[in-house]
């Protein structure tokens, strides 16, 4: 009865579409932001707003196994809970992965996801974590955003996707919880690259004021009469460029605070 409740307490939460093959989202109910606050000793520790995150899809019947990757690229084995992920405390700061392999008769569901948290120096480059075979098939970003950066709207980005450790041209598709989907296709060497779609409503003129958005990678793959699917789910935000920020308007005045700059030191060279 408890794993019941479990489980519909995680289908209230999750906001992703039901025809996504499993993926892996935080979960932002109050139990995962309680169990954030546990993790950060009683503060909110930097960007990391819940220390729990579903399988969404997974209905606890299938065999399935889950590994946090730290970023030193350290192995945690997870156990779930209904379709729950409690990640461990890690004391490394730089990027976190989460994979899940789950297997249903000749169906196999990969997922991915990778997460941004504060700590100590891991000392390891995310091109190395994103490296890590994780799945048999699998959707990497090509690379991850750098520190203090973060995928945005209307900018373009670089995924390869693996098939056996092997790049494979594939259809996948783009879902995102704002509604867009576009169909894609990476190329002989398993390159994916497209531009994240604008698609936030009602956005304030203030980073901080406007909350993430996720998207999804999604494929499928037939090979020796099983079925694999893969998915990387991430967040993605608001573009200031499209709103408060503008790169021209920037270029103009740091022109003209040079001019200006160049122009006082003619001025007190002469004088």
């Amino acid at each position: 009865m408890k794993k019941l409740l479990l489980f519909i307490a995680f289908a209230l939460c999750a906001n992703a579409s039901d025809s996504l093959p499993i993926h892996i989202l935080p979960h932002n109910c109050m139990v995962g932001q309680k169990a954030a606050k546990e993790h950060a000793g009683g503060h909110n520790h930097g960007s990391m707003k819940t220390a729990m995150y579903q399988l969404v899809g997974y209905n606890g019947s299938q065999n399935a196994k889950v590994t946090y990757i730290l970023s030193t690229l350290e192995k945690k084995d997870i156990k779930l809970k209904a379709n729950m992920i409690n990640l461990p405390k890690s004391r490394y700061g730089n990027y976190h992965a989460i994979s899940a392999e789950v297997t249903d008769k000749d169906k196999i569901y990969g997922a991915t996801y990778y997460i941004y948290k504060h700590g100590m120096p891991s000392k390891t480059s995310p091109t190395k974590l994103t490296g890590v075979d994780k799945l048999t098939f699998e959707i990497k970003p090509n690379p991850l955003p750098r520190e203090h950066d973060r995928y945005k709207s209307s900018k373009e980005y670089s995924f390869l996707v693996m098939f056996k450790n092997k790049p494979i041209s594939t259809d996948v598709i783009l879902t995102t919880h704002n509604g867009s989907k576009l169909k894609l296709k990476s190329d002989k060497d398993g390159v994916l690259e497209f531009v994240m779609p604008n698609d936030f409503e009602d956005v304030k003129n203030s980073r901080g004021a406007n909350p993430a958005s996720y998207f999804t990678l999604s494929s499928k793959n037939l090979d020796d009469a099983k079925e694999y699917f893969t998915t990387l789910s991430m967040p993605y935000y608001v573009n200031p460029v499209n709103y408060w920020q503008s790169i021209p308007y920037g270029v103009v005045i740091a022109i003209l605070g040079f001019l200006f700059g160049l122009f006082l030191y003619k001025r007190s060279k002469n004088g």
